[in-house]
């Protein structure tokens, strides 16, 4: 008993010394800091009025500069695994992050089982890297509504892709913006929504950055927040241009993606996630390289890559695919054999016949359609495997279709899309004319 009792008192005065540290951590830190220390630790429950203090304390703490020297949007460079993504857009599904799903049925079975991680094969299950930050950048202003931040992504890739090199730029509505699909008058973007920011310190209809616009703690604070396959490499204003406005995607210069295959009878199961392990069912197991190397010289160049594009996602990609521009400029495709010392016959995979080889495609281009990366590579795989010739795919930049001629049954060139998971967007260029200020990633009082 008289132990029973002491237990007792020893985590009354352990509650206790909790509830003082954090009271002091409170007055000491500013309120914004505070809300991503309670979230790293998994301990973040916002009352109805601390959220709105919150919010209040946050944007009216910026609005105390001049308007003019206020920050109102920046620019992120993020590292993605998309492994557990279902791609970068946010568009068709809600808001979804890596948090866990409670059930919402009250009973002693809830209490006993806990709450159920969400997974890829759940029902109507989303998870993006925009709905991600999203999420994350609503708290950082203050606990908004997640719907009134625009994080603009350079490109939208599919599920499973990754990424090294991925911009967006950020910046949060005001409540009474009034947000317009059409063209306005005024420096606008053709086709993308308006209201958009002309300029980094643009408070025309934007709030304020969060933390005094001190992109190094935002950058810091992201981190700390985002889950484990989500990293921002970089921070910037949002750059200004002599003429027309700044877009992640519409700005860029040129994209480069890399895509990893292997050959041969065995692979390397440590690389299964981010490596395409080629397999030949008959008796040709390896690649023709000089065949490729052609078909990479012949799809190189300006031409129109609609044969080389995935099929519409229902009815509202089937209306942008009649008016969309399907003419694309690919100013390199590469391939290179990957040289890895671990992947030395005097390491492992001892006496593998053919032996385990790496190959990398590095394709470079102005823009890219709806799975073109994938579909080119798995062409030129094609061509190697001798599942396709040189002359199917000249027809296919002619005709723009995998139709056989002269064939009465209407039958088609068939070749395997490349899997997602071994595609990586590298880098985007923006061109001389646009400079951006990055940031250290982390405060030098953080």
């Amino acid at each position: 008993m008289l132990a029973s009792r002491l237990r007792f008192v020893r985590c009354c005065v352990a509650i206790g010394v909790y509830f003082l540290v954090l009271a002091e951590e409170i007055s000491s830190f500013q309120t914004c800091r505070f809300i991503v220390l309670l979230r790293s630790k998994g301990r973040c429950h916002h009352s109805t009025a601390f959220k709105s203090e919150v919010e209040h304390s946050s944007v009216d703490e910026n609005q105390q500069n001049t308007p003019g020297e206020v920050l109102t949007s920046a620019v992120l460079r993020i590292s993605i695994d998309g492994s557990r993504f279902t791609g970068w857009s946010a568009a068709n599904g809600q808001l979804i992050n890596s948090r866990t799903v409670k059930s919402t049925r009250r009973s002693r079975r809830r209490r006993q089982r806990g709450s159920q991680q969400p997974t890829e094969n759940s029902p109507g299950f989303v998870r993006s890297v925009e709905g991600v930050l999203r999420e994350n950048l609503a708290k950082l202003w203050g606990n908004v509504d997640a719907s009134r931040i625009v994080v603009e992504g350079c490109s939208r890739t599919d599920r499973g892709v990754h990424a090294t090199g991925m911009m967006a730029q950020i910046y949060c509505l005001q409540e009474n913006a009034v947000i317009n699909q059409e063209m306005n008058d005024g420096p606008t973007i053709p086709g993308k929504q308006t209201p958009h920011p002309i300029s980094s310190t643009d408070a025309s209809s934007f709030l304020p950055l969060p933390m005094n616009g001190n992109l190094s703690k935002m950058a810091f604070s992201l981190n700390r927040m985002r889950p484990s396959d989500v990293q921002i490499t970089g921070i910037s204003p949002t750059p200004s241009m002599e003429t027309g406005v700044f877009h992640a995607s519409l700005s860029s210069v040129s994209k480069t993606y890399l895509y990893r295959i292997s050959t041969g009878h065995v692979y390397d199961p440590t690389r299964k996630h981010t490596v395409w392990h080629v397999t030949e069912r008959s008796s040709q197991s390896s690649l023709d390289l000089d065949k490729m190397h052609e078909a990479c010289t012949l799809l190189q160049g300006t031409h129109d890559f609609v044969a080389f594009r995935g099929a519409p996602r229902g009815e509202h990609d089937k209306r942008r695919y009649a008016n969309q521009n399907t003419v694309c400029t690919l100013s390199s495709i590469r391939i290179q054999e990957a040289f890895d010392p671990m992947m030395a016959e005097n390491c492992y995979f001892v006496g593998a016949d053919p032996p385990l080889q790496h190959f990398t495609f590095e394709v470079t281009g102005d823009r890219f359609l709806y799975r073109m990366v994938r579909m080119l590579v798995g062409a030129i795989v094609a061509v190697g495997l001798n599942h396709l010739d040189l002359s199917d795919l000249s027809r296919a930049l002619e005709l723009g279709s995998w139709d056989i001629p002269n064939n009465e049954q209407g039958r088609r060139k068939h070749f395997m899309c490349a899997p997602a998971h071994a595609l990586v967007l590298q880098r985007v260029e923006y061109g001389d004319a646009i400079t951006f200020d990055w940031q250290p990633l982390r405060d030098a009082k953080s």
